[in-house]
């Protein structure tokens, strides 16, 4: 299931919808479409958290292992099939796992039922800036080794702070996870709003503060279990430290994508964020450089490799009507990666500065193809995407009446399909988003 909170349509939202048809991910459920009152987003952003609670609250218990990525809706661009998104989680499930045995010691873990189930993107500080809450100083260590970003890891520089830290807080624009957990913590994020909301508190309209404020909570909780004692001595020493009463709950299973496999995040990353086409067979380098030349080559991950070829549509209809270059393959186009991690996303998240949403728009692999791709996606299978190791085998889900709608907006007035609201009216394409600048939807330059 694929869920983006959104009110109302507009350019940056038509172009996340774009990235998600060429792709092939499920039919979106905009959450809180055209929302009044409580569940308008324009005028809060806890209306999120009340729009994907009320939705998540509507599915029957048989969907509770359903996935579910849910991710904001107009700072968004999805770049790798759902499949690579799939594998990366249950990669990422299975090495936090092994993380958690190797801290509390596998009869613990279950004892107390410690899993990270919902993984969500990951923050070069914590935000709000507030450093006394559990939520900045109680969360484990990033992943990433303290070298990697070079001496002066994890130090603010010329008043940089951002630049050489390494990911390590919760951001809520993006995650991902099962139904069952993403509901109850959805309701336990409302739950505690309802209980610390301070009118003259000035993130009190934050969902992200409330959803780390938990994870904080989590991993404090957590802490009093480790086998180190030395977890709770992290943060300040005039830290808040949270009042856990009897029976009161605090598992979650939340946790972070610290090494962007799933969610890259841009604030603090610009200058570690790069295209280029990946695995290529042969480098050259001018003269001068020649003996001392040595490229940056990233290879092509095995999962993008094996997933379904960018213009792999093409091969779904007429050959004679078909323009797209049906041959390329992943290596051909150009890939967004980490170059701190060396991974190659299938999410970006342009946090920080918006500038960017417009300046790296253009580097999507799919231009000038989009308009034609878009067309084109509504012919490939709605089939098992991958299987993964628990045998298990993934399919795109779709609402009540999505074979129907489907079929009309093939067959309709501009073949590129729609999406759904939260109230289960069917969107069309030229509805949501034909009123925006198509020249700066539709690229017709190659990426660059």
């Amino acid at each position: 299931h694929l869920l983006i909170p959104a009110t109302s349509s507009g350019l940056y939202l038509c172009r996340l919808l774009l990235s998600a048809a060429i792709l092939n991910y499920p039919t979106p459920v905009l959450i809180n479409w055209e929302g009044k009152g409580e569940f308008d987003a324009s005028i809060s952003h806890l209306a999120k958290v009340r729009g994907l609670a009320k939705h998540l609250d509507s599915f029957p218990p048989e969907r509770d292992q359903d996935l579910v990525l849910i991710i904001d809706g107009f700072d968004v661009w999805l770049q790798l099939r759902p499949e690579v998104m799939i594998q990366r989680y249950y990669a990422t499930i299975h090495e936090h796992k092994e993380r958690l045995e190797a801290r509390f010691g596998r009869e613990a873990i279950e004892k107390h039922n410690f899993k990270d189930t919902l993984i969500f993107g990951s923050d070069k500080t914590c935000w709000p800036p507030d450093w006394w809450r559990p939520a900045c100083w109680a969360v484990p260590e990033s992943t990433i080794p303290l070298n990697a970003l070079g001496p002066k890891t994890d130090v603010a520089i010329d008043g940089h702070t951002f630049m050489h830290v390494r990911p390590r807080w919760l951001n809520s624009g993006t995650v991902i996870g099962p139904v069952k957990d993403m509901r109850r913590m959805m309701n336990a994020t409302l739950d505690f709003i309802s209980k610390t909301y301070k009118e003259d508190h000035g993130a009190k309209n934050s969902d992200q503060m409330y959803m780390a404020d938990l994870w904080g909570i989590q991993e404090y909780a957590r802490s009093l279990k480790d086998l180190d004692d030395s977890a709770l001595s992290r943060g300040p020493l005039d830290r808040r430290i949270p009042e856990l009463p009897a029976g009161q709950e605090t598992e979650y299973h939340i946790s972070v994508d610290y090494e962007s496999k799933m969610f890259q995040t841009n604030a603090g990353m610009k200058d570690f964020t790069a295209w280029m086409k990946h695995d290529l067979d042969d480098w050259s380098a001018p003269g001068e450089q020649q003996v001392a030349f040595q490229p940056y080559n990233v290879r092509l991950q095995a999962d993008v490799a094996n997933s379904r070829g960018p213009f792999a549509a093409g091969k779904m209809g007429k050959a004679e009507d078909n323009r797209l270059p049906v041959n390329m393959s992943w290596k051909d186009v150009p890939l967004g990666f980490n170059s701190i991690t060396d991974q190659i996303f299938p999410l970006l998240h342009m946090t920080g500065n918006k500038a960017y949403i417009d300046l790296w728009w253009n580097r999507l692999w799919f231009h000038p193809h989009s308009e034609e791709l878009l067309k084109a996606s509504k012919a490939m299978p709605k089939g098992p995407v991958v299987k993964t190791e628990d045998g298990r085998s993934w399919l795109m889900a779709e609402e009540p009446g999505a074979k129907m709608a489907l079929e009309k907006a093939s067959n309709g007035e501009d073949g590129k399909g729609g999406v759904w609201s939260d109230q289960g009216q069917w969107l069309a394409w030229n509805k949501l988003c034909s009123a925006v600048d198509q020249d700066q939807l539709f690229l017709k330059e190659a990426s660059g």
